[in-house]
């Protein structure tokens, strides 16, 4: 990935989220038919969009906290990180720890590995994912994390998390007499609100509503802190981390960190992976043959596959292949 194609990609997206967030103010009126200001609930709704503005359209944030993933199985995996850097176009890059072993992370695209020693990956696989399993490949040498972690590079980018932010906070309140300017019937004709979004402002640096609280600097409206969580069919992620938003320049890093691993990621093995899992698995379109003897563990096998491995049922992670 060169240099050029980054800013590119940095660029649309900025361009999407400003789109998207002028969009929403552009029919939220902040004051009241005989009021001198707005009342409390929509200055913290301004606030937030302020933050979220800044915080959707910045290259890229560090992160120092968790995230938590609950599946419908009742299984938890809990990812805490320092300064985990995560740009706009999902690449991210920095050490995470689970069940207290630590680990490398980096995140290209939608492809992301890790880096950590035969403990690490024991502890994030689950028990049907290790039968049969030899760790001894893995130990403390890049592996896909696809099938045992969650994607941190989706779910922490800026302008993903800031468009979750907008999309679960910003309520429209119902709508009164409208204005007689600016444009007046017609499709973006403004009216008088009637009532006040469901938003609580705390102190001055912070506004909470529904399961999230946003935490910010209260003279420049930047980011500091989130705290929430989200559901996805029966899969819940909760976030509980100090956010930075960061510059290009300090986002650079990350690119050419990733530029110079990418002999060593080229090809890897996918901890945990099973055959149902990976492109017509269950359709029986995966060509495989015996390549050598049986052991009282595992047989050696081939496998001709296309494709890119996908997660299972109700947002699970893919479990693994055992040969």
């Amino acid at each position: 990935m060169n240099t050029s194609k980054i800013t590119g990609l940095v660029l649309a997206a900025v361009g999407a989220v400003a789109v998207i967030i002028a969009l929403i103010l552009s029919f939220i009126p902040w004051g009241i038919e005989g009021s001198g200001g707005p009342t409390a609930a929509f200055a913290a709704q301004n606030d937030l969009d302020d933050t979220a503005f800044q915080y959707g359209t910045s290259p890229g944030a560090k992160y120092s906290g968790s995230l938590t993933r609950t599946y419908s199985d009742g299984d938890v995996v809990k990812v805490e990180f320092t300064d985990l850097i995560v740009t706009l176009s999902e690449n991210a890059s920095g050490t995470i720890t689970v069940n207290n072993q630590q680990a490398e992370y980096t995140q290209i695209g939608n492809y992301y590995f890790a880096k950590g020693p035969t403990a690490f990956w024991n502890g994030i696989l689950t028990e049907q994912q290790k039968e049969n399993l030899d760790l001894g490949p893995v130990d403390n040498k890049w592996a896909s994390a696809e099938a045992a972690l969650p994607k941190l590079g989706y779910v922490l980018s800026p302008n993903i998390l800031a468009g979750r932010l907008n999309a679960d906070l910003v309520d429209a309140p119902d709508l009164g007499a409208q204005l007689s300017t600016p444009n007046k019937d017609t499709p973006d004709a403004r009216f008088w609100p009637t009532s006040d979004p469901p938003i609580t402002a705390i102190g001055d640096n912070q506004v909470k509503t529904g399961e999230w609280t946003i935490t910010f600097d209260p003279s420049t409206k930047a980011i500091t802190h989130i705290k929430g969580s989200y559901k996805v069919e029966s899969t819940t992620t909760a976030i509980d981390a100090d956010v930075t938003p960061l510059p290009f320049a300090e986002v650079s890093s990350v690119f050419t960190e990733q530029h110079s691993l990418v002999a060593d990621l080229t090809s890897v093995p996918i901890p945990g992976l099973q055959i149902d899992d990976v492109p017509g698995g269950q359709a029986g379109q995966v060509g495989w043959k015996q390549t050598g003897g049986c052991t009282t563990a595992a047989c050696g096998y081939d496998f001709t596959v296309g494709g890119t491995p996908a997660a299972g049922s109700d947002g699970r992670r893919a479990t693994s292949i055992t040969g």
